[in-house]
């Protein structure tokens, strides 16, 4: 079902009403005049609203919506002229609504809802609003958000309605609309400003990935900039990396890289949200550009602890180290399972012929045991590891102490 939620306001006493305008929609929508941009939207959309949900105040203009737009004769006057009434002490309550609410139904041939809510000046009073929103919309509708005539604080409420209404009742967003008048030449503009959702999933993203690291969250996102084939390398590499695969996850992600590098000129010149976030993906996957292998995995290190990932940082961190001294004793194929644990157990084997065992050693031995710990739960009974993950804090800054020393960055 398509709902449209539209919002009423109030203006001075002294102007009485909204002006009948002609507003000028987006694309092939054309030209509609009313007073009230709800009623062009109602009118313009398609496919046309099946529900129409309009919300204000006690004290919103309600009798406006029966006696400028439509010419409604005779019916129903007892109560618009009660409504009239309760419109000047700005006392409208629900009861009331509820028996007017029919009469536009039947004009409109669609389903009415005309509901109060707070003006939304503080933090209850917003939440009332956004529940107020989701009552009247079902699972998987499509919603018009018309924010043109609400109070002060209400259209700042759109855009967060919007996200609301998606994540708790799945529906799409067709549009969030805005109708700007110019009174003297009595013609407006309606404007779709759901563009800015677009902004917001992006930011949502970076938000997701920098928190579990998943590039799949951007897929979505480059839809129609990027050619199919490029979202399904970024996918393919979040595998990879999860499952300790860093060759094959460079390997999609340098890929990716020459899609985004071809699409680049076209970007440059777009205003969409993917040329203003393009970069900071970018910055994200990075680390595949380093040409050493040692480097790669320190990046992803770091990468790791900055986002709270203790575990993928440890292991990263600790195959870092045995990938440097892999380099360190001219072993070749850092790929190798064999020649890795050579590098390892040839270096833990020297270090323990001395005495006293060096601060270097040190420091591996407790990354061993922290990675053990973190990946296994067994990193043993030292009070050295039982220290370092005392609390959040004092792990991240333990790991960034230890990276620090065991992996420089040159």
């Amino acid at each position: 079902m398509t709902t449209l939620i539209t919002f009423l306001g109030r203006v001075e006493a002294k102007i009485g009403q909204y002006d009948r305008i002609r507003y000028r929609l987006p694309g092939a929508l054309g030209e509609h005049e009313a007073a009230f941009v709800g009623w062009a939207l109602q009118a313009k959309l398609e496919p046309r609203p099946q529900r129409l949900v309009v919300l204000g105040t006690a004290g919103s203009m309600w009798d406006h919506l029966f006696e400028v737009d439509h010419d409604l004769g005779d019916a129903a006057l007892e109560e618009r002229d009660r409504l009239i009434e309760r419109v000047r002490a700005q006392q409208v309550d629900r009861e009331l609504l509820a028996r007017m609410a029919p009469v536009l139904a039947e004009r409109l041939g669609c389903e009415v809802i005309l509901d109060l809510i707070p003006p939304g000046r503080t933090e209850a009073e917003q939440v009332e609003v956004l529940e107020a929103m989701a009552r009247h919309v079902r699972a998987g509708d499509t919603v018009h958000l018309d924010v043109t005539h609400g109070f002060r604080t209400l259209p700042m409420l759109g855009l967060l309605a919007a996200l609301y209404l998606r994540t708790e009742r799945g529906a799409e967003i067709g549009g969030i609309w805005y109708g700007e008048a110019d009174l003297r030449a009595q013609t407006g503009q309606v404007t779709n400003l759901s563009g800015l959702l677009h902004i917001a999933d992006w930011v949502e993203a970076l938000a997701a990935f920098d928190k579990d690291g998943d590039y799949a969250v951007f897929a979505p996102l480059l839809r129609g900039a990027l050619p199919e084939e490029a979202l399904a390398l970024l996918a393919d590499a979040a595998f990879f990396e999860r499952t300790q695969r860093i060759g094959q996850a460079r390997g999609k992600l340098q890929r990716f890289l020459q899609h985004l590098d071809a699409a680049s000129d076209a970007l440059a010149g777009s205003t969409s949200p993917v040329a203003l976030f393009a970069p900071l993906l970018r910055e994200r996957i990075e680390w595949c550009r380093e040409g050493r292998f040692y480097q790669r995995m320190r990046a992803l290190a770091v990468q790791s602890l900055n986002r709270g990932d203790y575990v993928r940082a440890t292991l990263f961190a600790f195959e870092a180290f045995v990938t440097r001294e892999m380099q360190r004793r001219g072993i070749a194929n850092p790929d190798s399972y064999d020649n890795r644990a050579q590098a390892k157990s040839d270096y833990e084997a020297e270090q323990k012929m001395q005495y006293p065992r060096s601060a270097e050693y040190e420091d591996y031995r407790l990354l061993r045991d922290l990675r053990n710990q973190l990946a296994h739960g067994a990193g043993g009974d030292r009070v050295e590891v039982q220290r370092a993950i005392a609390d959040a804090a004092t792990l991240h800054a333990k790991l960034e102490q230890l990276i620090g020393r065991l992996l420089p960055a040159a």
